[in-house]
């Protein structure tokens, strides 16, 4: 796990790490520190304390930069991928593999239309985020594919760990002002064999899946449903 190996490199390296509250409390600003100088998940930061010691808290990555496992334990944020990069990929037994992007896209900017979901979850005993469409799709744990904007509080999620992990919450992020953006790993032919991805610790869906729900292509059994949005994003 991320957390834990972070930890690692803090402690080998003779360093404290901070207290977890206050890494909480700063994660948003942290992970916007890490996106920017293209630092993966896992990585020490360094705080320095009112009193001028010094202590550690981790890149955990967040918003629609978070990132993607591209090889085994190294990330880079979404819009950074161009077609023909590697990427870890799976299917619904979650056994990675390496794969190809074939398509890469985005905005830089949003028009104002598409509304951006924030899921909050807890893994490694920190809270993260994402921010995504409201219409990106996430694997459940019990293996069906659930849009952003359906999410509840409580729900239970696909680590790419093969672990649950629980939904704290899900709502509009208001001021977000950076845009969004998708990959996926090849034309959807019926199955989502190595069409899931690892987004910072959960997986998701590529943009051939959210396609292939979207023109009623993917299997009705991997639906979850007709779910209500939840009451904090309608």
């Amino acid at each position: 796990m991320s957390w834990d190996s972070c930890r690692e490199k803090v402690v080998r390296a003779g360093d404290k790490m901070c207290e977890q509250g206050e890494c909480e409390k700063l994660q948003k600003a942290i992970d916007r520190a890490c996106h920017d100088r293209s630092w993966p998940p896992a990585t020490p930061v360094a705080i320095y304390n009112q009193d001028g010691t010094l202590c550690y808290c981790c890149c955990t990555g967040t918003a629609h930069v978070g990132p993607v496992e591209e090889s085994p334990g190294r990330f880079k944020a979404v819009q950074d991928f161009i077609p023909g990069d590697e990427v870890r990929a799976c299917g619904l037994d979650l056994v990675w593999r390496a794969a190809k992007v074939d398509w890469s896209s985005g905005v830089s900017l949003l028009d104002g239309k598409t509304t951006m979901i924030e899921v909050r979850f807890r893994m490694d005993e920190c809270d993260r985020s994402l921010i995504v469409a409201d219409d990106h799709l996430f694997l459940t744990y019990d293996r069906m594919f659930a849009p952003a904007g359906a999410l509840h509080r409580g729900d239970t999620l696909m680590g790419a760990d093969g672990q649950p992990v629980g939904v704290i919450d899900a709502h509009p992020a208001m001021n977000h002002g950076c845009g969004t953006h998708n990959i996926s790993t090849g034309p959807f032919t019926g199955d989502v064999e190595g069409h899931l991805i690892n987004a910072s610790g959960i997986v998701i869906a590529d943009q051939a899946v959210k396609v292939a729900s979207f023109t009623g292509a993917l299997a009705a059994h991997l639906k979850a449903g007709e779910r209500p949005a939840s009451p904090s994003a309608r």
